[in-house]
Formats: C-alpha cells, structure tokens, sequence
C-alpha cells in the first residue's frame, strides 16, 4: 500500500490511486468528498431601531440562522419595534430567507434551504 492510500484510509475514505510516475500521483477526483457549507447561527438583541444593521447583514449573507430577542425594544418603543421588524421582513422576502416569531419575545430567521417549524 503506497503512502497515499495509505493517507486517504487514515481520512475515512478510500481514493483510488493510479501511479503515472515516480513523480508523479494521480488522484481520482470523483472520489474526494466535497467541502461542505457553513452555517453560523448568530444571536441578536433588538434594544434600538439601529440595531437592525448587523441582523440585516446576516441575513443577506445568506448562511445565517439568526435569534433576535425583540424584548427590549417592545418595552421601549413598540413602533420602533414595528418598523424594525418590518425591515427584517422586507429582507426575508428579498433573500428567500424565512422569518417567524418564537414567542412575544424572539424572533428567529433562516435562510432559505433551512426550515422553521413551530411545534
């Protein structure tokens, strides 16, 4: 067994290995698995309408499951709340993303190959 296969059975996955050279090594690339995406889940929280940046930002990158407790923005000023809430609705809709309320307290997004089910 040749130092590269013996590499690719260390990695969980066997490759096929073809000799072409001494110097060379040709590797079958049908085989390699593929690199897979990232997803962050980030936490937010809605104290000032000006907040809504960053959480608009995570969702237009488009990998981001998002928290946001809405509490103390709701305690402060409901129709900054309201506003707020729409601007993130607008751009749920813009990416696909979804968006739904947890409870009174959070809101929750995610993009759009993920699911939100409330149950």
């Amino acid at each position: 067994m040749s130092f590269m296969e013996k590499l690719s059975t260390m990695f969980g996955k066997k490759v096929k290995v073809s000799k072409v050279s001494s110097d060379y090594v040709e590797l079958d690339s049908q085989e390699l698995p593929h690199k897979t995406a990232r997803i962050l889940v980030k936490y937010f929280v809605l104290s000032d309408y000006n907040d809504v940046k960053p959480i608009l930002n995570a969702v237009r990158e488009g990998y981001s499951i998002t928290f946001i407790k809405v509490q103390p923005l709701r305690a402060k000023d409901p129709s900054e709340l309201r506003r707020a809430i729409e601007k993130i609705k607008a751009t749920c809709r813009a990416t696909n993303s979804k968006i739904m309320g947890i409870d009174e307290n959070y809101v929750v997004t995610a993009p759009d190959f993920a699911d939100i089910i409330k149950g």
